[in-house]
This record gives structure tokens, C-alpha cells and sequence, in this order.
């Protein structure tokens, strides 16, 4: 079994808390001084043990900084238990998940000085305050690292994302909405998504439906299809499709909308319906066939002459209308080749 000293796994923990060599943080310093007062003690100090030395982490009393004697961390981390020795009282500093990462120790002026029971509990709550502070600093490092990750996720994507707090404020405006609605992510930050970004015809629809889920967690809307419009900073509407989510953490609510423009979808579908309306106006049969032959569309007023419907024909092979003309078929086949 490797020892605790040098175990790998105690060794990462402790470089993830970003605290070894990282004196002078005065959530520990009021723990060591509160140790002076408290245990009477001459010198307080808060050890982090690493492979081959030690840091201290706080110091109050005597010369302040000063680690905790080398043969003393050592034997407190690999006995994981607390030590009284020559008026000396230490007990282990862990992380969260269990590993020691080093000692809580306190000294008193007359080395006689005997060490009770109750102190040396006293001194173990002390370091399981500051293993509670160890908590929530990796705590506050690992939400530093998901806003950083979610930030990288909103501005890379090729949707816009608005996020909305419950009074209506904006909250975040990522790249593409910027581009979308032409207002920069600092013009849009605080300001009423509704005033920015509903038209007018919608907006006491949209300040009622916020109200009402607000209240009520219900909606109709939330997490469905809509397409609506939308407005842009030059006053102009833009159709959009938009998905809203609902989230809520400590009973704070927030929206978040994801966000398309729609404009160049619906134009294709506008020109596709166009051509439409003008191949099955026009006096012929058009069909569009696969590689295998094999309809997808059929339209234009002549199928009529064949008993056919438009699009009736769609699914069948091509080579059903030219039974009769072998000519026909050869000239298809080498067309589909």
C-alpha cells in the first residue's frame, strides 16, 4: 500500500485546492486565531503537507507562519490521527472526499502544559471548519468552471440565447443574438426582453404569460415549437422559431430562449410554393424521378390526358408509362446511369 504521504490521489486533491503555498486568506486566519483565544494556546497554525514539504496555510501567534515541525505533519497524516506531543496538540485537516491534506496544530508556551480531551476535540472542530472552508472554495472553483464552460457553450452557438429573469430583464445575450436582433449583449443586458424584443401586438400577452408562470409554474408555451415575430433593433419584425425552457434554482426563475430566424426557410418555401403553382398550372406532364427510376414528383395539368391525379404517380417506377416504347426505356436507362 503506498503510503499516505505520498499517495497519489491525496497528492492531486491537495494541488486542486489551489492552497498550497497560498498563505494569507483570512477565512483560515480567523480559524487560527480563534484557536489562540479559545485553547490559550502560544501559536496556532494550519499545515497542508505535500510529498516533500510542508505549507503553511495560516499562522497566528509566535512567528505566524511558520509550518508545523516536518516529523509532526508526517506522523499526523500517515497515522491519520490526532497527536499530543511536548505541549504540542495537532490533529488532521482533511478534504472533503476523506484524504488528509494536513494538520491543525496549536502550542502552548509551557511545553508542561497538558493538552485535555476537550481541547484537543475543540482543535478537531476547528479543522472541520476548515475542511467546511476547503468545501466551499472547490465548491465556488468547480461554478467558476461551469459558467466558463457554459459561457464557451451560448457564445459558440449558432442559435440565439436569451436568457430572461423573472421580472423580464435580460440576462444573457449570446453572439448570434446580437446578430439576429442588432443590439450588442451590453445594450441588451438588463433591459425588458419585452420593450426590446416582442412587438407591440404581443406584448401584453407575453408580460401575462411571464406573470402566470411566475405564479403558477404553469405554461403552454414552455418547451414547445413556436414561430412568431419578433423585433429587431431597427424596428423591423423578423419571423423566428422559438423554444423556451423554465429553470429554477434557490426559487430565482429564469427563461431561457432559443432562438431562430426563419426568414430564409420561409422564403424557400414561398419561392418553392410559387413554382409550384406554376407546374401544376402549366399544360404538360412533368415528373422527377430517383437513380432507380422510381417517381417523387408529378405534377402539370396534362396528367389529366392519362387519368392521373398530381402527384398520384409518385412511388412508382417510371418505366410503367413506357411499357409500350422500348425506345423510351433504353433512352431512361442510360439517363440513369
Amino acid at each position: 500500500m503506498t503510503p499516505p504521504l505520498t499517495d497519489s490521489h491525496r497528492l492531486s486533491l491537495l494541488r486542486a485546492t489551489g492552497l498550497f503555498d497560498h498563505a494569507g486568506e483570512e477565512s483560515f486566519d480567523r480559524l487560527t486565531r480563534l484557536a489562540l483565544r479559545v485553547l490559550g494556546a502560544h501559536t496556532a497554525t494550519l499545515t497542508l503537507v505535500g510529498e516533500d514539504r510542508e505549507s503553511c496555510l495560516s499562522g497566528a501567534g509566535g512567528s505566524g507562519t511558520t509550518p508545523a515541525p516536518r516529523g509532526l505533519s508526517r506522523q499526523v497524516v500517515e497515522e491519520d490521527a490526532p497527536l499530543v506531543v511536548e505541549g504540542v496538540a495537532a490533529v488532521p485537516v482533511r478534504h472533503p472526499d476523506g484524504p488528509v491534506l494536513g494538520l491543525f496544530s496549536a502550542a502552548r508556551s509551557e511545553p508542561e502544559s497538558r493538552w485535555t480531551q476537550q481541547d484537543v476535540a475543540v482543535l478537531s472542530d476547528l479543522a472541520a471548519m476548515a475542511t467546511a472552508e476547503i468545501a466551499l472554495r472547490l465548491t465556488a472553483h468547480e461554478l467558476d468552471a461551469d459558467r466558463t464552460r457554459m459561457r464557451a457553450i451560448v457564445e459558440s452557438a449558432l442559435d440565439a440565447i436569451v436568457v430572461m429573469e423573472s421580472s423580464g430583464a435580460i440576462l444573457e445575450f449570446n453572439p448570434a443574438a446580437e446578430l439576429l436582433f442588432g443590439y450588442t449583449r451590453d445594450q441588451a443586458i438588463g433591459r425588458p426582453l419585452r420593450d426590446l424584443l416582442v412587438p407591440h401586438a404581443y406584448r401584453a400577452a407575453h408580460t401575462a404569460a411571464v406573470a402566470r408562470n411566475v405564479a403558477t409554474g404553469e405554461s403552454s408555451i414552455l418547451d414547445q415549437r413556436l414561430r412568431l415575430p419578433a423585433l429587431r433593433a431597427d424596428g423591423t419584425e423578423v419571423p423566428i422559431e422559438l423554444t423556451v425552457t423554465r429553470t429554477e434554482v434557490g426559487g430565482a426563475v429564469t427563461f431561457i430562449g432559443f432562438l431562430r430566424d426563419l426568414s430564409a426557410e420561409l422564403a424557400l418555401d414561398a419561392a418553392e410554393f410559387r413554382m409550384q403553382a406554376v407546374v401544376s398550372a402549366a399544360p404538360m406532364i412533368l415528373f422527377a424521378f430517383d437513380r432507380a427510376g422510381i417517381i417523387t414528383l408529378s405534377q402539370g395539368t396534362g396528367l389529366a390526358t392519362i387519368g392521373l391525379e398530381p402527384d398520384e404517380a409518385v412511388g412508382r417506377s417510371i418505366f410503367d408509362f413506357y411499357a409500350d416504347a422500348p425506345d423510351a426505356q433504353v433512352d431512361l436507362q442510360r439517363a440513369l446511369r
